[in-house]
Parts: C-alpha cells; structure tokens; sequence
C-alpha cells in the first residue's frame, strides 16, 4: 500500500536490532508490544507473525480499519447475519463466507454517489483522483457496505474488514504521485485500472490482540508492554489531510469538503502534534515519561522535525541509549515518468534508538 513512513522494507533491519537484544518471544510465553503508531500495521503485522502479543493503535479511522484486519482478527469471521440475510449474490458459489462477500462488492453496477461527485473528471469539479468508472464503483460498494451495516448484518470487525479491502483497493487505481494531497493532471496507468477488491491475507494467530483509534500519548500510559515500539510522523505533512480520501472511505460518510483537493474540512481535529518541531519535542518527551515498557525502540530518520541530539536527551530520561542506523530509498510510489525523475541516489538515514 502506498503510505509515507511504511516500515515494510525496514522490517530486516527492526529484526536485526530486537535479536541483537534478545528481545523474542514465543508461542508458550509471548511478548507484547504496543506500537500506538501503527499506521497500516506494517512492524505490527510482522511481529504478530513471529509470535508477539500486539497492542495497535493510531487516531485515523482508515488505520483503524486496518487494524481491525490484520491485528485484531486471527481467522475470517463468520458473516453469519449477513449470510443468514440471503443479501449476497445467489450466483456466487464460494465456500468461504468473507470471500462470499468481496465477490459479491466486486460484482456490483456503479452508481452515481459521492465519490463520482467529487472525485472524479464528471464530477461538479472535474477532480482526478480516480477514473469515473472507478468512482462509479468505489460508491457502489461503500453504499453496500453501508446499508448492510444500517440493517444490523455487519459487527464492527466484519464491517472494518470490507473496508480495509475497500482501502487497499482504492491505493492501487488512484491517479496519485503517493500521497492524496493533490491528484495528477495525467491519468497514471495504475490509475486506469479497473477497481477490484482482494480477500485480506489475514495474520493467524494464538493470542489475542488489541486495537485502538487513540492519540499515542493517551494509549501509552494504560499499556503495559515488553516493547513499546515508537514510530512517530517524521515531518510538517499531515496524515489527516495527505490521506483524506482513505478517512472518507472508512467513515463511509458524505464530508463537507474544500479546495483544489477536495480536503475533508473536519480534518483539524485530527492533526497530528508531532508533526510540529517544537510541540513533537514535548509531545515525545512525556511519551517517554508515561511509557510501562521493558524497552523502548524509535524509528526515526534524518528528516525529522526533531533533531538527533534532542532525541538522544529525551530517550535517556528513561535508560541507556544505543543508535543504530542505515540508509534506505527515499518513499515513493510512482515510476520515473515524461515529467518526472528521481535522483539516482536518493536516499535517507533510517535510524534506530534502542533504550533498554
């Protein structure tokens, strides 16, 4: 999925560092690790498979879906109301009632809705963020979605599964450089592609797991862990805003929205503190100060608003700091293009504080 920050091709070197420290646990005698934010659960996902208890949370509500997906559930639920309805496409002939249900969404006619509104070339603003056949069906199946929860058919995690699907869909045909701040002027290729839901690869696991739509500093302090694992925003750019359309699909409401971008004008409430250099500074610290965790392990790179220094001070409030680092490509999700090249050396430094 394209997502600033994601750790996936990091998740060697996070491996490196908690062998280096012993820090594994087991089947029998699991660790826990709390990692409050977890974005679209990347490390989280990884550390549940090799065993680890995992505490998830962050304030976005497309995060939170995905958490429900791929941290919260071990196994696919049932849909029993929503089989029991007899609401799902008679023709479909699967045996697995999630995969009923992703087939059903995937075969649905688009319909006119708010997506094709405001989204897309034949809408009222003639934005381009998705093709109108692929608006034309992102409103299909949110408005399914929608009415199978108004009738009681779907729990909470059943309901969040389809749209975390629904979600991962949408990044792959989006006429987006990366993030859903501004949409392209061009139709990208991916972006022509018609829009087609894929069963989630669930994490199976043998413990339980916890899930939260919270602010960091509020989750913290209530979690006792083993590992608290710290992966704040590095920068000035608001995940609220670059990835609006993701929060209106998971609220699957009708926002009043603005601009070129057709922002969500709500998005103020979720705005991130530690995306401002000097209240990131404070914000950090009490975190460190409230943690109830053997280690503490951030993730944090060259381009951060919070300086390395600053950041060694206020991880040694709580113990013995040690700092590993490597270099990594720079996030982007687009090709080299007519107009657009990257610099063939473009990297960052990924860093790793280790407090023990």
């Amino acid at each position: 999925m394209r997502y600033l920050g994601n750790k996936d091709s990091l998740l060697s070197f996070i491996d490196e560092v908690l062998a280096m420290h012993g820090a594994a646990g087991t089947r029998e005698r699991p660790l826990c690790v709390c990692d409050p934010f977890t974005g679209t659960t990347s490390v989280a996902r990884h550390l549940k498979r090799q065993e680890w208890r995992t505490v998830t949370g962050d304030l976005m509500t497309y995060s939170y879906a995905l958490q429900h997906a791929y941290i919260g559930l071990n196994e696919a639920p049932s849909y029993a109301r929503l089989i029991e309805a007899g609401v799902l496409d008679g023709g479909i002939n699967l045996p697995v009632p999630l995969h009923r249900a992703i087939a059903h969404l995937n075969n649905m006619r688009g319909v006119e809705g708010f997506f094709y509104t405001a989204y897309s070339p034949d809408g009222t603003e003639g934005r381009r963020y998705f093709t109108s056949g692929n608006a034309l069906r992102i409103d299909a199946i949110r408005q399914e979605i929608n009415r199978w929860t108004e009738m009681g058919l779907l729990d909470e995690a059943e309901r969040f599964l389809l749209l975390a699907s629904l979600i991962e869909a949408v990044s792959k045909i989006a006429n987006i450089a990366g993030t859903y701040a501004a949409y392209l002027k061009r139709w990208d290729s991916r972006a022509r592609k018609p829009l087609t839901l894929a069963v989630p690869q669930l994490v199976h696991s043998a413990h339980e797991h916890e899930v939260n739509q919270a602010e960091a500093n509020e989750l913290v302090p209530q979690q006792e862990c083993d590992l608290l694992y710290l992966d704040p925003p590095y920068n000035t750019r608001q995940y609220c805003t670059n990835y609006h359309l993701l929060e209106t699909l998971a609220l699957g409401d009708e926002p009043e929205i603005k601009g070129v971008a057709g922002l969500r004008t709500d998005s103020e409430a979720k705005r991130s503190v530690y995306c401002r250099p000097r209240h990131a500074e404070e914000a950090l610290s009490q975190l460190v100060k409230d943690a109830r965790a053997k280690w503490i392990l951030v993730s944090y790179n060259d381009e951060g608003v919070i300086p390395h220094e600053t950041l060694v001070d206020i991880l040694s409030q709580r113990g013995n700091v040690e700092i590993y680092a490597c270099e990594y490509r720079r996030f982007r999700s687009d090709a080299d293009g007519e107009n657009r090249r990257y610099k063939p050396n473009n990297t960052v430094k990924e860093t790793l504080y280790w407090v023990e």
